[in-house]
């Protein structure tokens, strides 16, 4: 069953490759801007869902770091309506994670954008499995700057600032109140045992799924949801940091969940029907160890024609 499916979206991949990826691009800048509306709604232009749907359009014929500029865009413009502040501090700290991306890992759009998307949804623990699987640590510098913008903003979006002093000039206020927000940004726990954990995962998926060994996947996806779990419990009991244990158990399944339907679609091999082969030079011999990928078993009807 599951590799006659394989083969369907093969196919149907094949001939409508273009369309499909322009859809994806399309969903996922979408995705990205209807959180940033959902968390800040502080210029009504943006909060507007036909600006937004106009600007995902845009963003499909687009290559992913086009979607990274818009959002990076619009979250200034939000933050432009909340206050001087928060502009200074979000977008001082935004702008150095872009920077910072671009110069380091530019083809890490993917978990750039992926990973607040996944962290709004309570799943941050798939974007490392998923990458660990099928990308490179390098993948890390996504993860980190899209951590480090989901929360960042969320520091300065949830700051209360009462002044000190209320004689205090507005520029005292305003530097006051920036210092609060940077404060609020560095001392978030959250936000750093999110980066250990996700980094620590997609090191540890990587690492395991490299190995040559039998059902490297599936030891791959579970070391690293036995180290995500590693982590979020030495956070709790170690570091006080709060976490919600439904949230928890939601973000393992997924990521087990996601782990398993990629092993299946992209590395299905059939280890009962190993094979030992040793081939032969004028100075070497060759011991090779071939395992066949699952295919799809024909009906009597396909064989006959």
């Amino acid at each position: 069953m599951v590799q006659r499916i394989r083969e369907i979206v093969r196919s149907v991949y094949g001939k409508y490759d273009v369309w499909l990826r322009a859809l994806g691009r399309f969903s996922l800048a979408f995705g990205s801007l209807l959180v940033i509306r959902n968390s800040m709604s502080f210029l009504p232009v943006f909060g507007n869902i036909l600006v937004l749907l106009i600007l995902a359009l845009f963003a499909s014929f687009l290559p992913l770091n086009g979607t990274v500029l818009i959002c990076f865009v619009v979250i200034l413009g939000q933050l432009y309506g909340l206050s001087f502040p928060a502009l200074a501090v979000g977008g001082g700290i935004l702008l150095l994670v872009v920077l910072l991306y671009f110069g380091l890992a530019p083809d890490g759009a993917l978990a750039f954008l992926l990973t607040p998307l996944a962290l709004a949804l309570h799943i941050p623990l798939v974007v490392p499995v998923a990458f660990g699987l099928l990308g490179t640590p390098l993948a890390a510098v996504g993860i980190v700057a899209g951590t480090v913008s989901y929360y960042g903003l969320q520091s300065v979006l949830q700051c209360s600032f009462v002044p000190s002093d209320a004689s205090l000039s507005t520029q005292e206020l305003f530097l006051e109140e920036m210092q609060t927000m940077l404060s609020a940004f560095l001392g978030n726990g959250t936000m750093i045992l999110t980066l250990i954990a996700l980094t620590a995962v997609l090191i540890a998926v990587f690492a395991v799924r490299r190995t040559e060994i039998r059902y490297a996947w599936q030891m791959a996806v579970g070391t690293g949801l036995f180290i995500y779990l590693l982590l979020e419990i030495f956070g709790v009991f170690t570091l006080e940091i709060p976490v919600s244990v439904p949230d928890l158990v939601f973000g393992v399944i997924t990521a087990a969940v996601v782990g398993t339907v990629l092993q299946l679609f992209l590395f299905d091999l059939d280890y009962r029907s190993t094979e030992k082969l040793r081939f032969q030079d004028d100075e070497y011999y060759y011991y090779v160890t071939a395992v066949p990928k699952r295919k799809q078993e024909r009906s009597e009807d396909e064989w006959t024609q």
